[in-house]
């Protein structure tokens, strides 16, 4: 899968998703670790996150890359209790994702619309080592980067929707 201009935010959730499983699996400061940091860093829209930092007053603390690998570097663990339900191929993947158009006005105009993505795991169809009481909707803001690239920017979990309980 080919993550240029013309891939769609689902496909970039879904190497995101792949990553993260991946680097849950993986040992930290191994070779491999810091090659799917690298892929999990490419995958975020570092101009959003450089405006939102400075916007907020937390620029000047950081460098670009320092606050990019701060930010993304959190994704995985935030994740990690999940990650081994994430789905291993793209259509499976699609099929649990809903995704709408979204206008967020604390964005600069630049970055609108943004696209939420939403990629639902219920409690129903998984049993392991972390038992998935209620679900969990992981939830996806990408934006377009200058370069006509989705990317994402912010991810957060919560309760799946009530229509899907």
């Amino acid at each position: 899968m080919t993550l240029d201009e013309n891939a769609t935010p689902e496909q970039v959730v879904w190497v995101l998703l792949s990553a993260i499983r991946e680097d849950v699996r993986t040992k930290v400061n191994t070779q491999d670790w810091k090659d799917l940091m690298k892929l999990q860093c490419q995958l975020a829209n570092v101009e959003l996150l450089r405006s939102r930092a400075d916007t907020a007053g937390l620029g000047r603390y950081l460098d670009s890359e320092g606050l990019l690998f701060s930010i993304v570097r959190g994704w995985a663990p935030a994740l990690n209790c999940y990650a081994e339900y994430f789905d291993d191929e793209f259509e499976a993947a699609r099929a649990r994702m809903t995704s709408k158009p979204k206008n967020d006005p604390r964005l600069p105009e630049k970055y609108l619309p943004i696209q939420v993505v939403n990629y639902v795991l219920q409690a129903a169809e998984h049993e392991g080592p972390v038992r998935l009481n209620r679900g969990v909707n992981i939830r996806f803001a990408l934006s377009k980067t200058e370069n006509g690239y989705w990317r994402v920017y912010t991810v957060s979990l919560g309760p799946p929707p009530a229509s899907m309980n």
